[in-house]
């Protein structure tokens, strides 16, 4: 399987930065949708490699949480999170994305995809749907659970 980062490298439609430190940009991108967040109610779908992205945030509990991971003491931060609203899938240790950083969040009025690559050592960032459709596609191929896939299909309409 490939990862988000192959997925989505090529597109004319994503913004990738080198000459910024990959892990300070990343700071900087959650801490102002953090701050977006906060600011104004935000519903919809947010992609995570990391439980802990928004957690300060009061729209937490409209956002309907996937959570990616291949580690299981990973799990324990989740407590966090509003865990009716939350997906957990678990990775094997040697996926692709679980060396990626990522955060894909999906409203009706933006959507939004952050990705730093340790193999790229870049940021990746688009607001554009292609990119984004792309992304969601190469994490629905880590859905197993026939339920969950279900679930997602329902929540993406």
């Amino acid at each position: 399987m490939s990862s988000i980062y192959d997925a989505v490298c090529d597109s004319k439609f994503v913004e990738e930065l080198h000459q910024t430190d990959a892990k300070e940009f990343w700071a900087r991108a959650i801490a102002l949708l953090e701050q977006l967040c906060r600011s104004m109610p935000v519903e919809g779908l947010l992609f995570t490699h990391n439980p802990q992205i928004l957690a300060h945030s009061n729209s937490l509990h409209k956002l309907q949480i996937w959570f990616f991971t291949p580690s299981s003491t990973a799990l324990l931060a989740t407590k966090s999170l509003p865990m009716q609203n939350t997906q957990t899938i678990r990775l094997s240790p040697n996926d692709e994305i679980s060396k990626e950083w990522f955060c894909l969040i999906v409203t009706p009025p933006f959507s939004l995809l952050i990705l730093a690559s340790e193999r790229s050592h870049s940021c990746i960032y688009s607001l554009h749907p292609e990119p984004l459709q792309k992304a969601i596609a190469v994490l629905k191929q880590r859905i197993h659970n026939p339920a969950q896939l279900a679930l997602l299909s329902q929540q993406l309409k």
